[in-house]
This record gives structure tokens, C-alpha cells and sequence, in this order.
């Protein structure tokens, strides 16, 4: 009867480590993406400056959608 509990025993051990493995796994990637948004909406609000010239705020919007991209990706 004892071996017939050990390998549940052992796969409950598996499942639980598993499954707190994935929830870190998903803290994480929420806290970068999160922390990737907020620099993206610091690097957006530049772009409103009234001093910014053509071809930098051309470079500033070629750069930020790149950053929007990069954040959707991950």
C-alpha cells in the first residue's frame, strides 16, 4: 500500500512546484512589461514639446513605436 502512495505523493510534490514556478515566472513578466510601459509613457510625453524639431520628433515617433512593438511583444 505504501508504494502505491509514494509516486501520487511525489507527483503532487511536481505539480505544486510547478505551479509556483509559473506564477513567478508570470510576476515577472508582468513587472517588466509594466516598468517597459511606464518608460514608454515617460518617452511619449517628450513628444508634445513644443521645441522639438521635424526630424526630432520624426525620430522620436520612428523610436517609440519601436519601444510599443518591443513592449507588445513581451
Amino acid at each position: 500500500m505504501k508504494n502505491v502512495l509514494k509516486p501520487r505523493s511525489g507527483m503532487v510534490f511536481y505539480v505544486c512546484v510547478h505551479g509556483l514556478a509559473y506564477m513567478v515566472a508570470v510576476i515577472v513578466n508582468f513587472y517588466m512589461a509594466t516598468v517597459d510601459v511606464v518608460y514608454l509613457v515617460n518617452h511619449v510625453l517628450h513628444y508634445a514639446d513644443s521645441g522639438l524639431s521635424g526630424e526630432s520628433r520624426k525620430l522620436l515617433h520612428e523610436q517609440t513605436i519601436l519601444h510599443e512593438v518591443k513592449v507588445a511583444d513581451s
